[in-house]
């Protein structure tokens, strides 16, 4: 399982906008800060609001921030926002895609990577920029 464009740069606007404070962000200056094609970015922003984790205000003091605190902001939670609920492999998504599940040699290795996986996501999106905000201090 590869993590899609739209997770990466989901995960990197929302990491930029938690390390900038409260202070709403344009789309325009968040494209240019964060390296990401305008119009894929407001495609992406679109699909972070229907899930709560951005807000958007109008005019020109307006702009994006983020839905909650960064600390009740899991990185799964932005991953899963764009790309869907996620799995490394096809079998623990979805059972009728292995033909014996309760027999596979190789299903109990799968489960156990993909719960490890699972945790590292948890992590929230706080924690994630802690330590860049510890080496520009």
């Amino acid at each position: 399982m590869k993590i899609s464009a739209r997770g990466e740069y989901g995960l990197k606007v929302m990491a930029f906008l938690a390390f900038r404070g409260e202070k709403p962000l344009k789309l325009k200056a968040l494209s240019r800060e964060c390296g990401v094609p305008y119009p894929f970015l407001a495609r992406i922003m679109v699909d972070l609001k229907k899930a709560s984790l951005l807000r958007s205000f109008r005019g020109s003091q307006g702009g994006y921030v983020l839905g909650k605190n960064p600390r009740e902001i899991k990185i799964r939670e932005i991953i899963e926002a764009l790309d869907g609920r996620i799995s490394l492999v096809d079998c623990l998504k979805d059972k009728a895609r292995c033909p014996n599940p309760d027999d596979c040699l190789t299903r109990p290795f799968w489960r156990n990577l993909n719960l490890s996986f699972q945790r590292m996501l948890e992590i929230s999106l706080a924690d994630l920029i802690e330590g860049k905000k510890e080496e520009s201090i």
